[in-house]
């Protein structure tokens, strides 16, 4: 079960893992965890704070620009 807290910008995530051993027999493990998202403009405030500049912005692994549609933010940065 997940659900958001769009205001924290939290995501809370559970995950159920079955796992079948070589006996056969079924281990199932549980675990929850919170994401916190962020956006470009928020992401470039904290490198620059934090003594870096950004290089570059994708929106994927294949180089896509980055753009609201995309499903990636991924930041290239360098030290100031």
């Amino acid at each position: 079960t997940n659900h958001a807290d769009l205001a924290l910008q939290h995501l809370f995530v559970s995950v159920t893992y079955d796992v079948t051993q070589q006996d056969g027999a079924l281990r199932r493990f549980a675990s929850e965890f919170t994401l916190r998202w962020m956006y470009q403009p928020e992401l470039d405030l904290l490198l620059q704070r934090a003594g870096f500049a950004p290089v570059a912005w994708y929106g994927d692994y294949d180089g896509s620009p980055y753009a609201s549609e995309s499903p990636l933010l991924i930041a290239v940065a360098q030290r100031s």
